[in-house]
């Protein structure tokens, strides 16, 4: 999967689960706080990437893809524990 289609994927996940973020426990709302944090620091991080003309740019990129993983990782773990 491209690095692109990740991040758009992230960020469809984390749009449906805003919407549903008033029926979280606790717990949840913990998490979802804690991925919330992530999410806004690895996008920044990518914005300024993608400002970054050449090969740089585009290396931070590829690097924040594990993020993005993991982050995804967590939204579903949220999704989940709301079915």
């Amino acid at each position: 999967m491209q690095t692109q289609e990740l991040m758009d994927e992230v960020k469809t996940l984390r749009d449906e689960l805003k919407v549903k973020s008033h029926l979280f426990k606790m717990e949840t709302k913990d998490k979802w706080s804690d991925l919330e944090d992530q999410y806004k620091d690895v996008v920044a991080k990518v914005d300024r990437a993608k400002a970054t003309a050449g090969n740089v740019g585009e290396d931070v990129i590829k690097a924040n893809k594990f993020a993005f993983k993991k982050i995804k990782e967590g939204y579903n773990q949220i999704k989940n524990d709301l079915s």
